[in-house]
């Protein structure tokens, strides 16, 4: 019998393994998850998804202390991992309003601006599905100097995605983008130590800029 015990728990254990190691970002996906059965986030709250920039937003709640904000950022994830978990971080709440910051990593991998555009409309498009009328900000692909070999590839992304968004209805594209410059290149006042993720002066730049777009 404690063999047989054993048994299933290796198999358990083998299983969750191969999960994880399909679906790199399936523990942080599994720990919203689990906060969510505990309380479940308000209706209507401000949705923001994505990448790292917005799970290291730590101070989001506090920088928009008028709104109900969500954050829902994973990883270091790209647009495919985004469409993946669309279900299970954004349309299985009621949002009033959805913000997206995806992309960049898409590019770092090799993706070129075409191929991460497509990616944006996968997820869109999946988002529409279930939440046809809520409305959708794309937060264009930021500067960096860590990434700066990598800023026309991302300009075009940026140009094709917002080209899109002209043509589908309730959205809003919003760009970063100048505001992170100085002198034409990534203002190295915003970013820490990895010249990538901005610090807080970087994200009081995202904070006015996007405050009036969220919804009260």
């Amino acid at each position: 019998m404690k063999k047989y015990i054993l048994l299933l728990f290796v198999l358990f254990l083998n299983l969750n393994f191969g999960i994880c190691q399909k679906n790199p970002f399936e523990n942080e996906i599994l720990a919203f998850e689990k906060s969510d059965s505990i309380q479940m986030p308000p209706e209507n709250s401000n949705l923001f998804v994505g990448s790292s920039t917005i799970r290291l937003w730590n101070a989001i709640n506090y920088d928009f202390p008028n709104h109900n904000v969500m954050a829902r950022g994973f990883g270091g994830s790209n647009l495919v991992d985004l469409e993946q978990y669309v279900d299970r971080i954004i349309t299985k709440y009621s949002p009033a309003k959805i913000f997206i910051y995806s992309g960049e990593n898409d590019i770092a991998a090799g993706a070129s601006a075409i191929e991460t555009a497509e990616r944006f409309k996968a997820v869109f498009e999946k988002i529409r599905l279930k939440l046809p009328q809520v409305p959708i900000v794309f937060i264009s692909i930021k500067p960096s100097t860590s990434r700066w070999d990598q800023y026309e590839v991302q300009k075009e992304a940026n140009m094709l995605i917002r080209s899109y968004l002209k043509t589908k209805p309730k959205t809003q594209y919003v760009s970063v983008v100048n505001k992170m410059l100085l002198k034409g290149k990534p203002n190295p006042s915003i970013f820490i130590a990895d010249k990538l993720h901005m610090n807080k002066k970087g994200y009081e730049i995202w904070t006015k800029k996007l405050k009036r777009y969220l919804v009260k």
